[in-house]
């Protein structure tokens, strides 16, 4: 009976040795899994964190070149201006005469000043946000303000810009800046793409084209290039 009694007390010890295992094998299970979430909770909150930074990167960054252009915008103005008023002087006063030469240098100066205030324009379309962000946009002057803002990057790679922009496209209900940063960020990427290829003999080139779906009813931005890929 004692061999039996102890038997079976020994067999009961067993059992709740097994159940303290299993409880605390479950417990530690449960640790490892609330470990995990915690880890995955805090790797999004960094991620959320960094991508608040960026985005208030880009707003002080938008709003600096918004300030930039609108200071560099005024004097350019008063260049133009004088330039032109030398001109209708030129035309008007006979004592006036301009040299071919001197002329030539004066159509030189306007055209880039008037590159230099279409770029410090876009980029003061670009940095203010507009009250009404959708509205009818034309695709083909979101690309072209696109291009404006990335072309010298773009030219510092060597590369050529090919426009294969469809003229009779539709207009669309649409943000343009958001577009337009779309294209931004596709055109930083196939510049990066072309600094990275691995053949240089081929000219660098970028194609940009737009045109309609056969129904008519979207419109299509395409761009690509001939470097190594993304």
């Amino acid at each position: 009976n004692k061999v039996a009694e102890r038997t079976r007390d020994l067999m009961e010890s067993i059992k709740e040795a097994d159940e303290r295992r299993r409880a605390i094998v479950n417990m530690l299970e449960d640790i490892n899994e609330a470990h995990k979430q915690l880890s995955k909770t805090n790797l999004e909150l960094k991620e959320a964190q960094a991508k608040l930074i960026q985005s208030a990167k880009m707003a002080a960054v938008g709003q600096l070149a918004g300030g930039v252009a609108h200071e560099i915008n005024n004097p350019l103005t008063g260049v133009l201006n004088n330039i032109q008023l030398i001109k209708l002087e030129s035309e008007a006063n006979k004592d006036l005469v301009l040299s071919p030469d001197l002329k030539g240098l004066l159509d030189i100066i306007e055209e880039s000043a008037l590159r230099c205030k279409r770029i410090t324009q876009g980029l003061l379309d670009f940095s203010r946000a507009g009250k009404k962000p959708y509205q009818t946009t034309s695709i083909n002057e979101v690309v072209e303000k696109a291009l404006q803002l990335a072309e010298y990057e773009i030219k510092l790679e060597g590369a050529k810009v090919i426009k294969e922009l469809n003229p009779g496209i539709p207009l669309v209900i649409a943000d343009p800046n958001q577009i337009q940063q779309i294209i931004l960020n596709i055109l930083n990427n196939a510049k990066w793409a072309l600094h990275n290829r691995q053949s240089v003999e081929e000219t660098a080139q970028i194609r940009l084209k737009t045109f309609a779906s056969g129904d008519n009813k979207s419109i299509i931005v395409e761009i690509s290039d001939n470097g190594c890929g993304i």
